[in-house]
């Protein structure tokens, strides 16, 4: 890594201090306040040289370029937030001023811009890996919920003798409650050791997946965003060629116009329309909500117990089916509540309620909470 001397030279002239106040054992609690003193002489470096820069002073070369052994602070996403931004500022000053916080993705081997290949795999980590972790938590919370660890799942009855089966897929979903836990602590543990890793400069990926491409964050130079600026000012210019051969072109060349400048100013149009979109989403919402259209109406009336049903216990703790305390208290579709294993076998059986023999089914059972 290419950093002034002057930015690293003080903070690390503190780690012999710090070894000699902490113990041995406490040495790397030494090294990384270490590298958090540098870390804040490298930000006073660096607003000092912004503030040279706005004053007209000549700029310090003082940027972190990372080439393969060491990181610059960005996050994942900084190859489309540096095209963007300075695409969006192909005028000149604005782009300037805010160059040393804008960052590319370079290849760590030979420095150069990732390629095409490089860019959909960069898609396929960042987008279609999240999307399956997601659906993989959504499966273990569902799998992993009170209800179905008891096995008590229409499938898992059979419908011939009423015997209990355990097929495959029950045993893959039981598995896959056990494992995952382990899978995806594994998963959060190394992108969290990545990121305190790169943080201290120990590496020079912020995340496992730069590190598989060999990819790794460069910030921006002067030159790159004048390159870039430049590139974008000669693919207008084509364009503008092209619109004037067309007919009518006093017509489309207002048009082309507008759109360059609607792509100039979309990372402002689009966070604004989503702001405003929830923002009227919540106001009529509330609206809603605090004056109702039509009055609420009134619960219906409880159903009676039919003739030959159970008896309702006197004790409203009481499940009308065991004459026990509830355990795992659910409500049935008639409004009676009972143990969750006595309806679900109650139901299962004779599909109607115990109590007034409305049908019922077990999908209408419903597990409830209660509060002492």
């Amino acid at each position: 890594m290419r950093v002034q001397s002057e930015m690293t030279g003080k903070p690390r002239r503190a780690i012999p201090l710090l070894t000699r106040l902490f113990p041995s054992s406490s040495s790397f609690i030494a090294q990384a306040f270490a590298k958090y003193l540098a870390a804040i002489k490298r930000l006073s470096i660096l607003n000092n040289n912004n503030n040279n820069n706005n004053a007209g002073v000549p700029r310090n070369n003082i940027s972190n370029e990372t080439t393969g052994s060491s990181g610059s602070t960005s996050s994942t996403g900084s190859n489309s937030s540096s095209s963007t931004t300075s695409g969006s500022n192909g005028s000149g000053g604005g782009s300037n001023r805010h160059s040393s916080m804008m960052m590319m993705m370079m290849q760590s081997n030979n420095d150069q811009p990732v390629s095409n290949k490089q860019k959909r795999l960069a898609i396929l980590y960042l987008v279609l890996i999240p999307y399956i972790k997601s659906k993989l938590d959504e499966w273990y919370k569902r799998e992993s919920d009170p209800i179905n660890m008891l096995g008590l799942n229409e499938d898992d009855v059979d419908e011939d003798d009423g015997s209990i089966r355990k097929p495959l897929k029950k045993s893959i979903r039981r598995l896959f409650v056990k494992v995952y836990p382990y899978i995806n602590a594994f998963y959060e543990a190394t992108f969290f050791l990545y990121q305190i890793l790169y943080l201290y400069e120990y590496t020079s990926y912020y995340t496992p997946f730069l590190h598989i491409q060999r990819i790794v964050l460069k910030r921006l130079t002067r030159q790159d965003i004048e390159t870039h600026n430049t590139t974008i000012a000669n693919r207008r210019n084509e364009r503008l060629a092209v619109v004037r051969n067309w007919p009518l072109p006093g017509l489309f060349i207002p048009i082309v116009s507008v759109l360059d400048s609607v792509l100039d100013y979309s990372k402002f149009i689009l966070p604004a329309s989503v702001f405003l979109f929830k923002s009227l989403e919540w106001w009529y919402s509330e609206n809603r909500i605090s004056s109702p259209s039509v009055p609420v109406p009134p619960p219906p009336a409880p159903p009676k117990p039919a003739v030959g049903g159970l008896a309702v216990p006197q004790d409203k703790q009481q499940c009308p089916l065991c004459l026990q305390p509830r355990t795992n208290p659910a409500i049935c579709g008639s409004g009676f509540v009972f143990c969750y294993p006595c309806i679900f076998n109650y139901v299962q059986q004779h599909s109607k309620c115990p109590i007034t023999y409305i049908p019922t089914t077990t999908d209408q059972l419903r597990k409830i909470y209660e509060t002492m």
